[in-house]
């Protein structure tokens, strides 16, 4: 074989084979398949003790990497055989030496970006048709997403518990899951027949909790796994009877959700682009958590007097089970709010990633400037809310179950009185009271700040690959109301997952708290265009609807303010770009 033509073959060679890993990386596999090889990479990666980015994004770079140096020895080539031209000092052989090699490092070159342009055009076509993502800009920058995640936040899943690749999870630990629809709950509980309240064994292949590193075993078997659903059955909780992991070293843990799990209508939980399913991974440590969560603070402010149209809200120091902190009264015992009339009828929903009980009335009152109806407590009146600290079980602070008063993910009971220890009611019960007017308040909430920062008219850049989306508000807002219904994080394949998270702010100057909501998601990828937007579903803690026209220093006439503009059209995002 000719010197020009094993160059070639290596050059053919080579670049076939970063095609083959381009399109390997997107996932030619059907989806059992790709689950179990996913399943085996994760466990080597743990093993390797390596970081844990996404596969495709290290595929990807290595991609681009080999395809690079291909273009680094082509341009030496290049310059070798112009210096060799240069020096030939009219001897035929040099001329026709370097001449040859020009020829040949110009065909390297044509093959290196060929093969990098059909790479590009595979991936591109795969991720649209796998679900995996088909947003490209028209620089051929592609969108990498993680498999099995694009259900939380844009799909059929608000948040779940431990949170995706969180860390240092108590061996004790349930696992939660809440949907934005009601939920079959047969499709999860084995011998379901209608009643919310039973605690049941997980139905065979609904869902899969095994360890992907770390430790032995296969799958938790359904006989091992209780199950419960919330009465509104959003939420389920499925409890390992074996703690998970191990007291010698940390567990990596994979949690698989069934793609044919039901509605309450019957109709498919997964469907559409997020007809796979759901997988998320989390790491147990080798500890049990035996401290009981505490309430941080409430709304309103204990002995204050307040605009009758307040929600209330209790915030604790860590999330706490649904089972225990989400109801409706009458019935719903574990936390009462009670006037002069006695317990004040409404719903308790848990939100704010398990850390927010948040409480609505049943009395409509009025309506706000969205024409939505609000409710009130009742007027001028003294209020007292109780929230209730569960009875002991055998090994305290671990409560009897099912819970009577409020409890964290792995069992504790509240801690009311702040003291570090569990003792059940009524000494650990958290009370605190406050006055209603009989004023109804009407003014929206405002933004006061975003992160990424915008300048007005021009979108944020050199945005970093992880970096969380923030919005401050001048008010505090129905943490009910901030899901994916009514703030959307935009990305070009509508297929980057995402979870919300609210803390309370006091604003410099001003004694008033606040809300910073958090917009936490998968990874960015390079050179994509982003967006955030905030609908008028989004209420204040006073139920008033959002303004999408307003913010602090977006003050036109227009129905949307976009990028800090005023316009009457609706805005298309990109809002920030990497």
């Amino acid at each position: 074989m000719a010197n020009w033509q094993r160059r070639n073959f290596w050059m053919w060679s080579i670049a076939a084979a970063c095609i083959v890993l381009g399109v390997f990386s997107v996932g030619l596999l059907p989806a059992g398949a790709q689950e179990v090889a996913l399943e085996g990479l994760e466990q080597v990666g743990d093993a390797s003790g390596l970081g844990n980015e996404d596969l495709l994004v290290i595929i990807g770079r290595i991609v681009r990497v080999i395809l690079g140096f291909l273009g680094v020895i082509a341009v030496v080539l290049v310059i070798y055989a112009g210096f060799l031209w240069m020096t030939a000092a009219g001897d035929p052989a040099k001329v026709e030496k370097a001449k040859s090699i020009l020829v040949n490092a110009g065909i390297g070159l044509v093959i290196i970006l060929s093969s990098l342009a059909i790479t590009q055009f595979v991936m591109n076509a795969l991720t649209g048709a796998t679900g995996f993502g088909d947003g490209t800009r028209g620089d051929g920058a592609v969108e990498l997403i993680d498999p099995f995640s694009t259900a939380l936040g844009a799909g059929i899943i608000d948040s779940h518990y431990p949170g995706r690749n969180a860390q240092n999870i108590a061996r004790n630990t349930s696992i939660v899951v809440t949907f934005r629809e009601a939920i079959d709950p047969a499709s999860f509980m084995d011998g379901y027949a209608g009643d919310t309240t039973a605690v049941l064994p997980l139905r065979n292949g609904s869902l899969r909790i095994y360890p992907t590193s770390g430790g032995t075993g296969e799958a938790l078997a359904p006989e091992q796994v209780n199950v419960s659903v919330t009465s509104d059955a959003k939420s389920v909780v499925f409890d390992p009877v074996p703690y998970l992991g191990s007291a010698a070293q940390d567990t990596a843990y994979t949690v698989e959700i069934d793609d044919e799990i039901e509605l309450a209508d019957g109709s498919p939980a997964f469907e559409g682009a997020f007809a796979d399913g759901y997988t998320w991974r989390f790491t147990v440590s080798t500890e049990l958590d035996v401290t009981p969560p505490r309430v941080t603070s409430v709304i309103p402010i204990a002995s204050t007097t307040v605009a009758r149209n307040i929600l209330l809200q209790v915030n604790y120091s860590e999330p706490v089970s649904p089972i225990s902190a989400d109801g409706q009264t009458p019935g719903f015992t574990n936390i009462v709010a009670a006037g002069g009339a006695g317990t004040i009828d409404g719903t308790w929903n848990l939100v704010n990633a398990f850390e927010t009980s948040e409480f609505v009335s049943d009395t409509p009152c009025g309506t706000n400037s969205c024409g939505e109806v609000i409710y009130c407590l009742p007027g001028n009146d003294a209020v007292t809310v109780t929230v209730q600290a569960a009875s002991l079980g055998a090994e305290p602070p671990t409560a009897l179950l099912p819970p009577n008063g409020v409890v964290d993910m792995a069992g504790n009971s509240l801690d009311g009185n702040g003291d570090g220890q569990a003792v059940g009611p009524a000494a650990d019960n958290y009370v605190w009271s406050f006055s209603t007017s009989d004023q109804i308040v009407l003014a929206p909430p405002q933004i006061l700040e975003t992160t990424p920062a915008l300048t007005p008219g021009t979108p944020a850049e050199n945005v970093d690959f992880d970096q969380p989306v923030r919005i401050l508000f001048d008010s505090l807002l129905s943490l009910s109301t901030v899901n994916a219904d009514n703030l959307q994080l935009g990305s070009p394949s509508g297929a980057l997952w995402f979870s919300f998270a609210s803390a309370v702010e006091t604003l410099t100057g001003s004694s008033e708290p606040a809300h910073r909501v958090t917009v936490n998601h998968g990874v960015f990828s390079d050179e994509q265009l982003y967006g955030a937007t905030v609908g008028s579903g989004l209420r204040s803690v006073y139920q008033n609807c959002f303004t999408p026209s307003r913010s602090q220093t977006c003050t036109g006439d227009g129905a949307n303010c976009c990028n800090e503009q005023s316009q009457a059209g609706q805005c298309s995002y990109p809002h920030f770009t990497l």
